[in-house]
Formats: structure tokens, sequence, C-alpha cells
């Protein structure tokens, strides 16, 4: 007998176990099709579920699991979305089980698409399906974000923490949706003068600085840019240039342009302030020369040198002397008259030589000089000229000119 007690008691043992086992919490299957809830068939549709109104830490009862508290799941290309979560009467938030609720919102091209709605799924019900199953009022208790980390943060009315007071950390690791907005302990001080909000504090609490107005990029170069060539046109540069002495000519026709004009070495150029004096250059020594003895040229014709020279005794003298006499009528006639030197002579060896030239067109004639005068000094003097009227046409004589020269033997 007492063996018989023995085997029955071992075999409850076994069969509780099987029976804990058993009993092991799964997650609830989700379905739904996208197309039907949306209305129409979207290319790029999803949808994000999000545990809420549930305080960490976060555990299923009985059972150690990390759950998953945020869910986004993109449809197939017939809408179809399947996932799973864990129902919500397993779910213990900070020591009390089942207030939990997921939020619900679908998702279009990676943007929020309708009113975020919330559900409370349990484990007898077998599955959730979007489709079908009705959604509840969504929790006002907001969850404890002290000292909270959430991939996404959905609230459907109003996010206030410790009491109006964030403190600790709350990080929001994808999007916050808090659709009543968000209530601050304090109420926030708006930024003054020229400050913008560059932050926001522990308490979200603006953080207000000055925002740099400088250039942040100039051409393509960011950081401490300095000037370069081709930054500007012509045309962007203020001010008008004063450009003189832009054609050059060369006997009165505009030669080519040229970036540089050049001076040979013919000419000389002397830099000074705020000019370029260009010159002919000195050569030889500036003075007078009387009867130079040679002269040097170069190839453009200018005097390089000059040697002076002795003075000369050949010169030779012109002048004219007027009325010297008057002929009268008849052919041949003559008269007499004087004469005077032009001035002081360089010594006596010269020869008088003149032309006769009547006032009338009515005669003709020529002149002698007397060889039997005194030849006049070297200082000047006079001299016996005689006219001789050789023809005459008509009757009357004429006024004689005289044209003399006095060249050196």
């Amino acid at each position: 007998m007492y063996r018989i007690i023995r085997f029955l008691l071992a075999t409850a043992g076994v069969l509780g176990t099987f029976t804990a086992l058993a009993q092991v919490p799964t997650t609830l299957p989700v379905t739904g099709n996208l197309n039907t809830i949306l209305g129409s068939p979207q290319p790029y549709a999803g949808v994000s579920i999000s545990l809420q109104n549930c305080a960490s830490p976060v555990a299923i009862t009985g059972y150690n699991v990390i759950v998953q508290t945020t869910q986004e799941i993109q449809a197939n290309a017939s809408g179809v979305v399947n996932a799973s979560v864990w129902p919500n009467d397993l779910i213990t938030c900070n020591g009390t089980t089942g207030n939990s609720q997921y939020i619900v919102t679908y998702i279009v091209d990676g943007v929020p698409s309708g009113t975020p709605q919330c559900f409370q799924v349990l484990s007898t019900q077998g599955q959730w399906n979007l489709n079908t199953q009705q959604p509840i009022a969504c929790s006002q208790t907001p969850p404890n974000v002290q000292d909270a980390t959430y991939r996404n943060l959905n609230v459907n009315g109003f996010l206030q923490a410790n009491n109006g007071e964030f403190s600790g950390s709350e990080t929001v690791l994808g999007i916050l949706y808090a659709t009543g907005g968000v209530t601050l302990g304090t109420t926030p001080t708006a930024c003054a003068g020229t400050n913008f909000m560059t932050g926001l504090s522990s308490t979200l609490q603006p953080i207000c600085g000055p925002v740099s107005t400088g250039v942040l990029s100039f051409n393509g170069r960011t950081g401490a840019v300095s000037p370069a060539s081709g930054d500007y046109s012509y045309a962007q540069i203020s001010g008008t240039p004063t450009i003189y002495y832009q054609t050059v000519e060369a006997a009165g026709a505009a030669v080519a342009q040229q970036p540089i004009l050049n001076f040979d070495s013919s000419l000389s150029t002397t830099a000074a302030t705020g000019q370029t004096n260009v010159g002919l250059p000195s050569v030889g020594t500036a003075g007078t020369y009387a009867n130079p003895s040679s002269i040097t040229t170069d190839s453009k014709g200018r005097i390089t040198s000059i040697t002076a020279g002795g003075t000369s005794t050949t010169v030779d003298y012109y002048w004219t002397v007027t009325g010297v006499c008057t002929t009268g009528t008849g052919q041949p006639v003559q008269c007499t008259g004087t004469a005077a030197l032009p001035g002081a002579m360089p010594d006596s060896s010269y020869q008088l030589s003149c032309d006769a030239h009547p006032t009338s067109a009515a005669v003709d004639g020529h002149c002698t000089i007397d060889k039997e005068a005194a030849f006049p000094t070297t200082s000047g003097g006079t001299f016996t000229v005689r006219v001789t009227q050789t023809m005459q046409n008509g009757t009357g004589g004429s006024t004689w000119d005289l044209s003399m020269h006095a060249h050196h033997n």
C-alpha cells in the first residue's frame, strides 16, 4: 500500500509539472487588411502598435521575458499585416497588471494617417483582427515617464510628467504623439529680443541664445573664407575705374591693342611718383659750337657728338643797295653812285661784284665797281659803283638798285 501511495504522489508531481508547462503565456496573433481599413490600396502602408498607460518596469506575470512595447509592421503587397503582441491582461506595469492599452497608428508613405485608436486585447480572444475589433477610449492617465526610455511614445490626450515637472530622464527614440498637447510644470519663457531657442532644458524650458547671422558658406567654401580669383565678375565690382590713353596711334592710325607698351633703347624711362617719364637719353655735352669741325649722328639722324672748329674766313656776304643812281635818256648812258659794306669783314681778301636792276622795265644795263677807288677797310666803308644803261625802249631813263656780293679770294 505504501508503494502505491508513493507512486500516486510521484505521478501527481509529474502531471503538475506538465500542467505548469502547459500554462506558459503566449503572444496574441495580430492580423488585418490595411487596404480595407484605409479605404484603398496603398503602395507603402504599415501600422505602428505601441503599448501605453504602462509604467516601467514592464513584465509578463510569472514569466521572465522582454516585452516589446512598440512594433512597426509593414503590409505586404496585398495590404495584409501579420504580427504578434502580448495580451494586455498578462502585462504587468510597475506592479499593476491589466491596465495597459495598445495605441494603433496607421502609416502611409512613412507619415501617420488618420486618428490613432486604442485597443485592449485579452489572451482568451484567440487573435486580434484589426478589421473587426472595436477600439476603446484611450486612457487619460498619462504614463509615468520619469527615468524611462521609449522607442515611440503615443499619448492620445495630454502628456504630463511627475505632477507637472519633468525630472530624471525621458527619452523618446522615435516619434512622440501627444494629440492633446504637452503639459509642462511651468509656463515656458519666450526668448526675448534677437535671441532664438537653441535647445530645451531638463524642465523643457527654452534655452535662448543668439543665432549666428554670419555667412555659412561662399562660392562652395566654408569656414574662414578668403577672397579668391573668380569670386566676382567685373559687373559686380562697385565703382568705375578711370582709364586714360587706351589707344595707341602710329602716324594717325590706331595700332592693334596689346597688353604691353615697350620703349626701345632709343628712349629712356624714369620712374616718378604715380607716373613713368619717357624722354630722349642724354648724349654728348650741351652747348653752342661755331664752325664745328665734325658732327656724328645715329641711325635716326640725331647728333650724338660734335667737335668745335676754328673761326671760318671763307664766309660770303650778300646784300642789296637801292637807288644807287639814275640814268637819263639814251643808250649807252652811264651814272655813278656809292655803296657801303654791310659791316666789318674778317679780312681784306674779298672781291666785290654787283648786279644792276632797273626800276623801269623799259631799260636794261649792267654795273661795275671802280677798281681805282680804294677798297674799304675790314672795318667797313663805301666804294664807287658805275651803272651803264645799254638799252632803252622808249624815252626816259631809270633809277637803279644793286645786288652786292663779297666773296673771299
